[in-house]
């Protein structure tokens, strides 16, 4: 005879059996514990057939199943019967936090990122890393004394009495003249100013959002070297 072996803790179907003969009794067939003859219920999906001490339950089988609320939390099905909240996610929700702490990123790498400056009709990017905007600063002064001793816009800047050539993120070099010099400071202070206002837009709109699953936080930025 087929009997059905489940397991003893939770009542769980394992697998079928064949039951011996009793050596006493004739016609009586011994069920060990933890079997029945009696036979489970076809299951779907993620159900389980589960034992209850006198015929089968279907219960739901999620276990291992991990799932995510919309505060962030993260939870994981252990248990037979228990199923995902109707509003679980699969995938970890973005956050207002991650959002804004992307935004800040963002901006400091935009930063760092170049910044243009029109010369001749042509546009042409400079390095905007610390060190560089240093040097404008001092190439700014050096315009400031040019035109202080009677020198014009279009003089060139010069060190060890040698033309000031100055490399743009393209590879080439450009020529600064008292012009170009004030205009790298302006651009760069521009550049800066156009990253920290989209920055600020991208808050506003991160805090008023009800939804943030699909927030684009890298557009509307000011373009940047290689875009």
């Amino acid at each position: 005879m087929e009997i059905y072996h489940f397991k003893p803790d939770n009542g769980e179907f394992l697998g079928t059996g064949i039951a011996d003969l009793s050596p006493l009794e004739t016609e009586i067939f011994l069920i060990p514990a933890y079997s029945t003859p009696l036979a489970p219920p076809v299951i779907g999906d993620q159900q389980v057939a589960v034992f209850n001490g006198s015929g089968w339950d279907v219960l739901a089988d999620h276990r291992g199943q991990v799932y995510f609320l919309a505060d962030g939390s993260q939870h994981q099905i252990t248990q037979l019967g228990v199923v995902p909240p109707v509003d679980a996610l699969t995938s970890a929700p973005v956050t207002q936090d991650q959002l804004l702490a992307a935004v800040d990123a963002e901006r400091h790498i935009r930063w760092r990122a170049g910044f243009p400056v029109q010369i001749a009709g042509v546009v042409k990017w400079f390095h905007s890393d610390i060190f560089s905007l240093a040097q404008h600063l001092g190439l700014k002064d050096k315009a400031r004394d040019i035109l202080a001793a009677g020198g014009l816009m279009t003089d060139n800047i010069t060190i060890a009495g040698q033309p000031v050539h100055w490399s743009t993120m393209d590879g080439s070099q450009v020529a600064i003249t008292v012009q170009v010099a004030f205009d790298l400071v302006a651009g760069a202070a521009l550049q800066q100013a156009l990253v920290f206002l989209a920055s600020q837009a991208h808050e506003v709109a991160i805090n008023a959002a009800e939804d943030l699953s699909d927030y684009d936080v890298l557009a509307g930025w000011p373009a940047v070297f290689g875009e």
